[in-house]
């Protein structure tokens, strides 16, 4: 049995032995694949803000209005917030997805929710995406957990095509990164084929674009190659984070 579970900011996985003999609380796959960011991409908006807005600043100030109607102070009033608002553009498309996700898991597993029009251009637009590959999907949402490797994750649809099993996890970012590849084709997989003992033959992500209103679909080149990489990272960052100088 494998549960997610959130204690205020803290999350993980729980895995219980069927006879309650064992239990582990594990780390989730985007804890470790998340290291290829590590909040770097925000750090360099944020950088790159403040010098946006203060390459505004000293170019009005040179222009030598008049400094009654266009002064420092004025200046600043007009520019406040300028700086952060990579920070509200990010959260809003975070909390969209964070959404629509949830309204995919709704609707694979028949829960109630409250539907949008644009949610409903997205949930047909995936249904002919998956006739069209040929997958039929069997479950949504599924905690699973590597008792090998100690790690958990849940993976988003659990598939069939031509009679192969295999995981795919819905996406809503701007485009399909690495950290994506290790966290489906290496966690999702391994996690999934441990603890339901079936083999996974193919991993896939699907990415809605809210822009073009349409999904892309990645396939994951190697499994073998995805689990090695997520492990590789795993211990790359339980390196970094402890002491690393005298």
């Amino acid at each position: 049995k494998v549960e997610l579970v959130k204690e205020g900011r803290k999350r993980f996985y729980q895995a219980t032995a069927h006879d309650n003999s064992w239990q582990y609380n594990l780390q989730g796959t985007t804890g470790i694949s998340g290291m290829l960011d590590d909040g770097k991409s925000h750090g360099f908006a944020k950088a790159a803000s403040g010098i946006a807005v203060e390459a505004v600043r000293a170019k009005l100030l040179a222009v030598g209005a008049d400094p009654i109607l266009l002064g420092p102070e004025k200046i600043d009033e007009l520019l406040k917030g300028c700086n952060t608002a990579y920070q509200r553009e990010w959260a809003a498309k975070r909390d969209r997805g964070t959404d629509y996700h949830a309204l995919l898991e709704a609707r694979f597993q028949g829960k109630p929710y409250v539907t949008t029009t644009e949610f409903e251009e997205m949930w047909t637009a995936l249904q002919d995406k998956l006739t069209v590959h040929g997958i039929d999907i069997i479950a949504a949402e599924v905690p699973c957990a590597s008792i090998i490797h100690k790690f958990g994750t849940k993976v988003d649809g659990i598939g069939r095509l031509m009679g192969d099993w295999g995981v795919i996890d819905w996406k809503t970012s701007r485009f399909t990164s690495s950290e994506h590849y290790f966290q489906v084709g290496g966690g999702s997989a391994q996690a999934f084929t441990e603890t339901y003992g079936v083999t996974v033959g193919w991993a896939k992500i699907f990415r809605w674009d809210f822009a073009g209103k349409f999904w892309e679909v990645k396939n994951i080149v190697s499994l073998e190659r995805a689990l090695s990489g997520l492990l590789a990272l795993r211990q790359v960052k339980d390196t970094i984070e402890k002491e690393l100088f005298l």
